[in-house]
């Protein structure tokens, strides 16, 4: 009989696999279920939040909707130890701690890190992926991030549905 974790090798590897060309997605981008992910996207304005979403937008797809544990592992596979924002937020929500998918997803997962979601210093409203798969609530900027080292680079992520593609 396989352990839990030899269970979870396998399907972390069956899942990168399928992270290959589909030729319903963008040139450099990879295929998954059924969404096509740009992952690694870097750049100054891309630490941000708000830079991310702008850049996903400006690429016809939205930021990272995670639908369950399987998608969060293949992310998680993929992000190489680098945070990358997830499209998860509750700014301007009322209450807080109120988050949801800026692109309209409906997934209700989450995979929130102890003691997080916990909008630090009352400025934390943004998601991202901890290198471990786990998630926490940041602040936009690094000025908004002054405990974490000023060289940290968050990482913009996007991904678009094959329906979307073939739209």
């Amino acid at each position: 009989m396989l352990s839990t974790r030899s269970v979870l090798k396998i399907l972390l590897a069956a899942a990168a696999m399928l992270s290959i060309a589909h030729a319903d997605c963008p040139s450099g981008w990879v295929f998954y279920g059924t969404s096509c992910y740009k992952f690694g996207i870097n750049a100054s304005n891309l630490s941000t939040w708000t830079g991310c979403q702008s850049t996903c937008t400006d690429l016809g797809a939205t930021m990272l909707c995670i639908a369950n544990s399987a998608e969060n592992s293949y992310v998680q596979s993929q992000i190489n130890d680098v945070y990358t924002w997830l499209g998860y937020s509750d700014y301007g929500r009322s209450p807080l701690f109120n988050f949801a998918w800026v692109s309209g997803c409906t997934s209700t997962y989450a995979h929130w890190n102890s003691g997080e979601p916990n909008n630090a210093r009352g400025i934390e409203w943004y998601a991202h992926m901890y290198g471990n798969g786990l998630w926490n609530d940041a602040g936009d900027t690094n000025a908004d991030r002054p405990f974490w080292s000023s060289d940290k680079v968050f990482s913009c992520a996007c991904q678009v549905t094959l329906s979307q593609v073939s739209e």
